[in-house]
C-alpha cells in the first residue's frame, strides 16, 4: 500500500520552532534536523504498523540523532502526523494534544 503523510498544523509548528533552536545553536544544524525527520517519515511511511501505539490508535516513532518522537495515526492509505514532540517535554503534553 502506498502512504500519503500530512502533517498536522500543531506538527508543522513544532517543526518550525526546532528548526529555529537548532539553527541558533549551531549553523545549517536546523537542515540536519530536516534530514532526520524525512528519514523517519520515510521509515513511517514504508511501514506504519511498526512502531508502538501510545495512544488509542496514535502511534509514536522515535527519530535518530535528535531527542524528538513523532506522533502519527494511520487511516486507510494516510498518515497524519500530530506531533514532533522533544522528550524532555512533560509527556501529558502531547496526550493533552492527541485528546483534541
Amino acid at each position: 500500500m502506498n502512504f500519503s503523510i500530512e502533517l498536522s498544523e500543531e506538527a508543522r509548528e513544532d517543526v518550525t520552532l526546532a528548526v529555529k533552536w537548532y539553527d541558533q545553536q549551531k549553523e545549517n544544524l536546523g537542515d540536519f534536523f530536516i534530514t532526520h525527520l524525512n528519514s523517519t517519515l520515510e521509515k513511517i511511511r514504508n511501514n506504519p504498523a511498526s512502531h508502538k501505539k501510545i495512544y488509542r490508535q496514535v502511534r509514536q516513532a522515535a527519530m535518530q540523532k535528535f531527542p524528538y518522537v513523532i506522533l502519527y495515526k494511520v487511516k486507510g492509505n494516510s498518515i497524519t502526523v500530530y506531533a514532533v514532540f522533544h522528550t524532555k517535554r512533560n509527556p501529558k503534553t502531547k496526550i493533552r494534544r492527541l485528546k483534541k
